[in-house]
């Protein structure tokens, strides 16, 4: 596609936003199809699931860390050489046939979008949860369980 300024730009089929498990599953999709995929990422590829310490459910893992699996989805992205930027997405543009996904870097021309940018832990609401954000109530007891060694703790809900 030629734009403003006369310059050849690339146009993506697929530009896929979130490098969770969900948006690199899409890219592996998008990459077996011989589409012109790119996965963007604003921190870092894994998610909410790198944060949990034993998943046993999931196929043919029947024990497996969160991080662990994460490296094997990675590892199988980079296998059919799924592009992958890290970087904030601001806006998406429809303009039709081809949209801009507008970044911190810049803008890019796709066809087609795929918006992966996954969950975040849900909060209960109550009263002093907020205040005690990081001082007693945490969301990831892998990254804190440590800190409440020895103590008694009260677990609500499973993350999701």
């Amino acid at each position: 596609m030629i734009n403003n300024n006369g310059w050849l730009t690339m146009v993506y089929d697929v530009i896929i936003i979130g490098g969770g498990p969900a948006g690199l599953s899409a890219g592996i999709y998008a990459k077996r199809a011989m589409m012109n995929a790119l996965l963007i990422e604003k921190v870092g590829l894994g998610g909410q699931i790198t944060k949990t310490h034993m998943l046993e459910n999931y196929p043919g893992f029947p024990e497996v860390s969160g991080m662990e699996l994460m490296e094997k989805m990675e590892e199988h992205a980079k296998k059919f050489d799924l592009e992958i930027k890290f970087t904030d997405v601001r806006q998406i543009k429809d303009g039709g046939d081809v949209k801009t996904v507008v970044t911190s870097d810049g803008e890019l021309e796709t066809r087609s979008v795929i918006v992966a940018t996954g969950t975040r832990p849900k909060k209960l609401g109550v009263p002093g949860e907020d205040e005690f954000t990081g001082r007693g109530v945490s969301t990831c007891a892998t990254c804190d369980g440590f800190f409440f060694t020895g103590k008694d703790v009260a677990l609500v809900g499973g993350g999701d």
